[in-house]
């Protein structure tokens, strides 16, 4: 699928045709862009619309990184997990939580 077509555009791009192939590879890009922001502009009504903040989970100091990957709350888009680190009695941790939903709580468990 789309790995093979990156890595013929790839040789491609190393070969006699690459100019050509570099206009085809960013009018191909362009287009997909175009789409992007008209899908976007449907569904936000505007460019400018930002989507509503990321629910959360909310981690014990003493889980593990297993324990939090495995939580059945816990979704992981590419095995990207972001942590955001806020004492509880700091004032930012309030105001993050005033613009997050938490989902739910990841508690250490005992082996």
């Amino acid at each position: 699928g789309s790995a093979m077509r990156f890595y013929e555009s790839t040789r491609a791009l190393k070969g006699d045709e690459g100019p050509e192939m570099a206009t085809v590879a960013r009018c191909m890009e362009r287009k997909h862009l175009h789409h992007q922001r008209k899908a976007w502009i449907k569904k936000h009504g505007s460019l400018w619309a930002k989507p509503d903040p990321c629910p959360v989970v909310q981690v014990h100091p003493a889980a593990t990184l297993g324990q939090v990957l495995r939580s059945k709350d816990m979704v992981v888009p590419n095995f990207l997990v972001t942590l955001t680190v806020y004492p509880i009695e700091h004032p930012a941790h309030k105001d993050f939580h005033k613009k997050h939903k938490c989902v739910g709580i990841v508690e250490p468990k005992e082996a």
